[in-house]
């Protein structure tokens, strides 16, 4: 139940109190409120049926993903995923698998050498800032991949999240 220290109200303009009092019964009265019995019935079905697909995905060991078009879902063996996955990898050569996680050394290296282009002039300082590394946002690139529903064979499509990589400030700046 949402409450507040009633001790407090005193302080408060009388507006404010009589406002934090009909808010916090009408949130009360909205949240808290018990569900009519049918409700109540449907939603426990629908629990039971989350749960009976998890139960069956984890048991037939089913992986469930966004396919590349259309905007369905693709469910099959989550080995079938993983060989189609390694197949790409050895046909390619394209990408190599990482033994160590490298991010700290990138963060390091990109904000070394923005503060050097910048001590330097060869950048001003205000490039510098807009091309610099929010650290709390930053996270490694990784790749994932979607399958292909609409080929035979279902192969599968490469993504690379870069969307808070390290360097995505920069491209970002060069791109303007």
């Amino acid at each position: 139940m949402f409450k507040f220290d009633k001790s407090e109200l005193q302080l408060w303009p009388r507006w404010v109190a009589v406002s934090w009092t009909s808010c916090s019964k009408l949130f009360n009265h909205c949240y808290f409120i018990p569900l009519p019995y049918k409700d109540h019935i449907q939603a426990q079905e629908q629990a039971d049926t989350v749960a009976s697909i998890r139960k069956t995905i984890h048991e037939q060991n089913l992986i469930i993903r966004l396919t590349d078009k259309d905007n369905n879902f693709y469910i099959g063996l989550t080995k079938e995923l993983e060989e189609k996955i390694q197949k790409y990898f050895t046909d390619t050569n394209a990408f190599i698998e990482l033994s160590e996680n490298p991010f700290n050394q990138i963060l390091d290296k990109v904000c070394q050498l923005l503060n050097n282009f910048a001590s330097k002039t060869l950048t001003k300082q205000w490039q510098c800032k807009e091309m610099m590394t929010d650290v709390k946002k930053a996270e490694l690139s990784h790749l994932y991949f979607n399958p292909k529903t609409h080929r035979d064979d279902i192969p599968v499509r490469p993504i690379g999240n870069t969307i808070h990589a390290v360097t995505k400030n920069i491209s970002d700046y060069l791109d303007q």
